[in-house]
């Protein structure tokens, strides 16, 4: 029976890793995301996710990779396609992510699709 309920909590986790991606210490990642923000302080992305993610690692000790590209997502368009992101901090995406963005070139990322508003205003 011990062995099943080990078993049990092993598969357990081994989902959680493939659902959320590794899990990294808050101290980790805020100061991974402070030494990017000094090389790149011209960088909006990078800036804004270290504030975002040091006022998060008062209250949680982790951070999931699952986490950190749930704030790439919501704060890559302040970047305006011009980040370091991909060079320096896409180890913290979860790994199908980390192919997507270091696969795409940079003149892909600023090629935008129409929207009907933006049609209509030309």
């Amino acid at each position: 029976m011990k062995d099943l309920s080990k078993i049990i909590k092993e598969a357990k986790e081994a989902l959680n890793t493939i659902n959320d991606g590794q899990t990294y210490t808050s101290t980790y990642v805020v100061k991974r995301f402070k030494a990017a923000a000094e090389a790149n302080p011209q960088d909006q992305l990078i800036c804004n996710m270290k504030e975002v993610l040091e006022k998060r690692a008062s209250k949680q000790m982790f951070f999931s990779q699952k986490e950190v590209a749930g704030l790439y997502n919501e704060m890559y368009g302040l970047s305006g396609g011009q980040t370091a992101f991909r060079q320096t901090l896409s180890d913290l995406l979860p790994e199908g992510m980390q192919f997507l963005i270091q696969s795409l070139s940079p003149d892909w990322i600023k090629r935008k699709p129409l929207s009907a508003t933006s049609v209509a205003l030309r």
